[in-house]
């Protein structure tokens, strides 16, 4: 009998090309780091811009003038306004009924404020609460869940603005103006609830998958209050401010002018809004007296309560990062 002489064929190891992976995950961050520092030339610019023509004496007087009483108040409710939101963010990740403890919920929620400092834009931090507390496998779910608090964060907050639009005095509006004003909260809120649907359409005209809780509607309606007093709270903190600066603007047409502010301060052109806040209420407030030199330090003390909320973050980032170099590769 013959021996056979075949040799047995190897097993074919597939070897992971790492290499293009680091390439593209460096490419990835190269990238953020230049929209990163894009957003902070175009932020420096624009504070430039209209810092140029005030006498920077005067500018630190006025912002010296708001040191008090009235700064600690509007600190204490900004920060107040995010415990709150953390809180509305908890309540929402129960209703989609995602497996969330509330200290990891509470601790998501600042690191995401912090990380929104430094991403492209200011949804990048939500997004990353979301995928914590939604857990793995989620990001369908997740991503769904951004875009519903997010929606019902606007819609609150237009219904604030809204409100104070139609009954503050300073800045009169024609009757199409007010009809518009009260037409926008209203179009928010339509679109809320048929946010399911559009996403499910968006989902099969583009081949992603966006799942879309059930209860959507419900949950969203049910947190709702939650973020009425969040956006309120954040107000609130403004009109300290406005106090402490003396600017002898109404409480109702702040309510109106900041969250114009905050939504333009949501464009992510700038480092979390600096410069183009500012910029916002020289404006506004200069439709209605307030010189500019006093709106920009308005504005510049608003800044400022951002980056502290952000900041507030700093041990969640910390933790985060520690709690990841323990973790033993499998």
């Amino acid at each position: 009998m013959e021996r056979s002489t075949a040799h047995p064929t190897p097993a074919r190891v597939d070897v992971p090309q790492v290499g293009e992976d680091t390439a593209a995950d460096h490419s990835e961050q190269g990238r953020r780091r230049v929209w990163f520092w894009l957003k902070v030339v175009v932020s420096v610019a624009l504070l430039g811009y209209l810092t140029q023509r005030y006498e920077v004496d005067r500018l630190s007087s006025l912002l010296t003038s708001a040191i008090g009483g009235w700064v600690v108040v509007a600190v204490a409710l900004y920060l107040g306004s995010h415990v709150l939101n953390a809180v509305r963010w908890y309540r929402y990740a129960s209703e989609l009924g995602w497996a969330a403890q509330r200290e990891s919920v509470l601790r998501l929620y600042f690191l995401g404020l912090f990380v929104n400092l430094f991403a492209p834009g200011t949804i990048a931090g939500d997004i990353a609460r979301a995928f914590g507390a939604g857990g793995e496998g989620s990001r369908a779910s997740a991503l769904a869940g951004v875009l519903a608090h997010r929606l019902t964060g606007l819609v609150a907050l237009l219904l604030l603005a809204g409100t104070a639009a139609l009954s503050q005095r300073e800045l009169p509006l024609s009757s199409a103006e007010m009809a518009a004003v009260g037409a926008v909260p209203a179009l928010a809120g339509t679109l809320l609830m048929i946010a399911p649907a559009l996403a499910s359409w968006i989902g099969a005209t583009s081949g992603r998958e966006l799942a879309v809780p059930k209860n959507w509607v419900p949950a969203t309606l049910r947190t709702m209050p939650l973020a009425v007093a969040y956006h309120a709270l954040q107000i609130g903190a403004v009109v300290c401010l406005a106090r402490g600066l003396s600017l002898g603007v109404s409480t109702a047409t702040l309510m109106f002018f900041v969250p114009i502010a905050n939504v333009a301060g949501m464009i992510p052109v700038t480092v979390s809004g600096i410069g183009v806040r500012e910029a916002v209420y020289v404006f506004l407030l200069g439709e209605v007296g307030v010189d500019a030199g006093r709106s920009l330090a308005l504005g510049l003390l608003g800044s400022g309560l951002v980056l502290i909320a952000g900041l507030s973050g700093t041990p969640a980032f910390l933790t985060r990062r520690s709690t990841n170099s323990r973790r033993v590769p499998d």
